[in-house]
């Protein structure tokens, strides 16, 4: 296992077991519609120039350690089933890496965050219902705990371009710029978020 990230949250490792089972999938395929079971999530900059990408099928295989089989465990407010963040850089960070640069399905939405505040993310793919569909922020949903920024958990995330520099961001720059987003996202008006622009 490289497990070679500082920031990979403490206690993690002594759960791995296994390498996870994934295989990479060439260029980007977008999904169809957020349809769960032709989405992926793509990973690119990982150590040594390597790319994977994992299906739901790859993510239900990955290791006891890497899955969060109640989301109360972390978000006490939320239920569903997901997987820690960390599980996608399993393959390693370049010790160059300090930003990642989260992409929605299709190009529709851009987030670029320090490393460092994906610490203790988790991916969410299924709510009380089953599988998240794009009407919930399916088919993979990002919560960053405790981050400042409601729009960071990025809904339908759908890859993950590793830098040492932050990359592309399309999250508002004005209060009302912000609202607007919140409400197409269904984020209540009153959520304790600020947001300032993107980190330079």
């Amino acid at each position: 296992m490289a497990m070679t990230a500082s920031w990979i949250p403490r206690g993690v490792s002594e759960f791995l077991r296994a390498e996870p089972q994934v295989s990479y999938a060439g260029p980007m395929i977008p999904s169809d519609a957020g349809d769960p079971a032709v989405a992926m999530i793509q990973v690119h900059g990982l150590a040594g120039g390597k790319s994977e990408s994992f299906t739901i099928e790859d993510i239900l295989a990955l290791p006891p350690g890497f899955q969060v089989p109640d989301l109360k465990a972390h978000f006490p407010e939320r239920e569903g089933q997901g997987f820690l963040f960390a599980a996608l850089l399993d393959a390693g960070v370049p010790s160059t890496a300090t930003w990642a640069e989260l992409e929605a399905e299709q190009g529709a939405f851009y987030v670029s965050l320090p490393l460092d505040d994906l610490q203790e993310a988790v991916v969410v793919h299924s709510g009380p219902e089953g599988r998240l569909t794009a009407t919930g922020g399916g088919p993979f949903r990002l919560l960053i705990p405790a981050h400042p920024d409601a729009c960071a958990s990025i809904k339908s995330l759908a890859r993950v371009s590793l830098s040492d520099r932050p990359g592309r961001d399309t999250r508002p720059h004005t209060e009302a710029e912000h609202a607007e987003v919140h409400k197409r996202m269904g984020i209540p008006a009153d959520h304790p978020c600020k947001y300032d622009g993107p980190i330079r």
